[in-house]
């Protein structure tokens, strides 16, 4: 049962159409175009949990390494932490007002994901840090370096909303709140020396922020309970960036222990935010007021300039401060419940 929200869009045709009041014996023509309708519905719950695979674009790197070529020359070759996708978990709460199509939404999601490598160098060969040849942190005749890195993410969002159908195939939901995040990238590096000496590296950049956020839903509803659903929003958050490192000498020895710290101070950062998703969703009606869903899809999402590496300003003389995106993507799978 629908209800109608408001008047009737019309398609007038011709190149100087002109509406005309209509004059007795007129045949009535009756109006076209397209009606936007709001579901006619008791208040209605719904709780959904979902499950995610997301896996960090960003790599940590964490060593240099010379290859000498055929010609002589030599290229340096970058290793780097290769990310795996990690579990996660979401939850969603939400309630649709009677008869209107208006609610208010609470959605939490928070993911995990680290990964470590080892490259190893003979003796004779060096072997660098983060940021290359110009890094304190180098084995000068053979070695290993070891690279772990972990990432974790956590959001919020309290948003309200409002569903309208676009005639009987096509529901779009534009939402509008704020959304909290956190951000986490800890990177780790050991360097291990023939000679005994070992060297570590360890970077832990933070950002948290709240800010304003927006964003529409939309589904094409197909035949027998399925449907395409996709939604796209953005953010603006400001918050708390930091990125500390550490960098420890001799750590296999305390009497011969050097650490150097920089960075410790934290800033304030405007940071944006874009997320999409694209899911295939099944609905089952147990009722007119109990419906199951379940949805497989990809979601994607970045925040720009959330992760901060300025160690390279101070490692590499007149080099920039770095600022880059922390991105995710990946799968999930979603159950949801609504009911009266």
């Amino acid at each position: 049962m629908l209800k109608k929200l408001s008047g009737i869009i019309f398609l007038l045709c011709g190149s100087s159409s002109i509406a005309f009041a209509g004059a007795p014996g007129n045949n009535m023509v009756p109006p076209s175009g397209v009606v936007l309708t709001t579901p006619s519905t008791p208040g209605m719950w719904t709780i959904g949990l979902q499950a995610t695979m997301l896996m960090p674009i960003d790599n940590f790197q964490y060593a240099e390494a010379p290859l000498l070529q055929s010609d002589g020359s030599t290229l340096f070759h970058h290793e780097s932490v290769d990310n795996q996708p990690g579990f996660g978990w979401g939850l969603n709460v939400a309630y649709q007002f009677a008869d209107s199509g208006r609610d208010l939404a609470f959605d939490f999601l928070d993911a995990n994901t680290g990964d470590n490598e080892t490259y190893s160098v003979p003796p004779g060969t060096p072997l660098y840090g983060p940021n290359g040849r110009s890094n304190p942190l180098q084995i000068t005749d053979g070695g290993q370096a070891y690279g772990t890195a972990f990432y974790h993410y956590r959001a919020a969002d309290l948003t309200v909303g409002q569903l309208f159908n676009v005639g009987q195939r096509v529901s779009f939901h534009p939402f509008a709140g704020v959304r909290y995040a956190y951000i986490n990238t800890d990177g780790d590096a050991s360097y291990f020396n023939t000679g005994g000496e070992v060297d570590t590296f360890d970077t832990d950049g933070v950002f948290s922020g709240a800010g304003p956020r927006a964003g529409v839903n939309a589904t094409v509803h197909l035949w027998w309970g399925f449907s395409i659903v996709g939604t796209a929003g953005t953010s603006v958050l400001v918050g708390n960036l930091s990125d500390p490192y550490k960098i420890v000498a001799n750590a296999q020895d305390a009497t011969l222990t050097t650490t150097t710290k920089y960075n410790d101070d934290s800033e304030i950062a405007i940071v944006p935010e874009l997320d999409e998703s694209l899911a295939l969703d099944y609905q089952h009606a147990f009722s007119e007021t109990t419906i199951f869903d379940v949805q497989f899809g990809v979601q994607l999402f970045n925040y720009f300039n959330a992760d901060q590496h300025d160690f390279l300003s101070i490692v590499n003389t007149n080099s920039n401060v770095s600022e880059q995106s922390f991105a995710m993507h990946g799968m999930f799978l979603r159950g949801q419940m609504s009911f009266a």
